[in-house]
């Protein structure tokens, strides 16, 4: 198995679990038990395979059911034979020790699970995620950096290095296009014409093209980024490694953000909040929801509200520049403070 999904799903498949009835029928009982696992989770691998998922979001389906299976092999059971008050006492089990997105994004690949086998005829008796629910999540406005932190961190990076040049130019764009990390990964050379303030890239979730508008200064950077750095190295991606290949690994944006934050900037930094502080202040400069949504690529608006954060000092100053009451002669004082 070549990818990262083919193996994580390979682990999945020879998982061994000991049922209390095996235990006492013999190894080749606990052989079949483990067979019939495999047999399932190959079934939604195949599944996923046919749906032409990414490797890691297959990996990321996998991962998530290595804690179904080793709940399973906790009750001494298959995955066939777990039930609805089963997988109630292991939802309940994990709240408040994770958070609720967390447990939901596990009931999700649940859910998707266990319909499948339901699909094909593989489970014998009732689904057991049928009418389980969603976790309440309490919304809470997300960090984003303001232009002073987001202005610190552009000027923590060494520009006349080729790894400096490259990072600060990441940041740059991830704001300025609010783009994925993944999205911000696969760019490529012929997506980002010198002359046109738009790249075209691929949504990493749907994949599916869409347009991005830039800035003339983000169009600037990256001409600059190229004429510098890029264009003296082979390969077809707008940020690559020093030798030129690409794309740059998933996990590298994050951690390159996280040595930057090592080095004494003096707050949190991670890619999507980049993606958040992008959104946030193209609605406090004045675009409309709808235009941010389309530029974050989200099919739902309600997605994109919970990308927006509104700080007090935004609130106060709308809600005295749009207030009706500031438009009526209440015969007051202005001047005069009320305590």
């Amino acid at each position: 198995m070549s990818d990262i999904g083919h193996k994580a799903f390979d682990k999945l498949c020879r998982w061994e679990y000991i049922s209390h009835e095996d235990s006492r029928l013999g190894g080749e009982r606990q052989e079949r038990g483990v067979e019939r696992n495999g047999e399932l989770l190959r079934s939604f691998y195949l599944h996923c395979q046919a749906k032409n998922l990414r490797p890691r979001t297959i990996k990321d389906y996998a991962d998530r059911l290595e804690y179904l299976l080793r709940f399973s092999g906790e009750r001494t059971t298959g995955l066939v034979n777990l039930t609805r008050h089963d997988l109630t006492e292991y939802i309940v089990s994990i709240i408040g020790t994770l958070s609720p997105v967390t447990v939901n994004g596990r009931l999700t690949i649940f859910k998707l699970f266990y319909n499948h086998l339901e699909d094909v005829g593989l489970l014998s008796g009732e689904n057991p995620t049928t009418k389980l629910h969603r976790v309440r999540v309490d919304i809470r406005p997300k960090p984003i950096l303001t232009s002073e932190q987001l202005s610190v961190l552009l000027n923590s990076f060494d520009r006349t290095s080729f790894a400096g040049a490259r990072n600060w130019l990441m940041v740059v764009v991830s704001v300025d296009g609010c783009l994925r990390v993944g999205e911000l990964n696969n760019l490529r050379l012929e997506n980002c014409p010198p002359s046109q303030s738009m790249l075209l890239v691929v949504e990493s979730k749907t994949r599916q093209y869409r347009y991005i508008p830039i800035c003339e200064t983000s169009l600037t950077a990256i001409n600059e980024w190229r004429t510098a750095w890029r264009d003296h190295l082979p390969g077809e991606y707008l940020f690559c490694y020093e030798n030129g290949d690409g794309p740059l690994e998933h996990d590298r944006f994050r951690k390159l953000l996280c040595y930057q934050e090592d080095r004494g900037l003096g707050f949190h930094i991670n890619p999507h909040m980049l993606r958040r502080t992008g959104a946030s202040h193209l609605h406090r400069n004045g675009a409309d929801i709808e235009t941010i949504s389309r530029v974050l690529g989200h099919s739902d608006i309600r997605t994109t509200r919970g990308y927006i954060n509104i700080d007090l000092a935004f609130l106060r100053e709308t809600a005295n520049k749009y207030s009706v009451i500031n438009d009526l002669k209440l015969g007051l004082d202005e001047k005069r403070n009320i305590s």
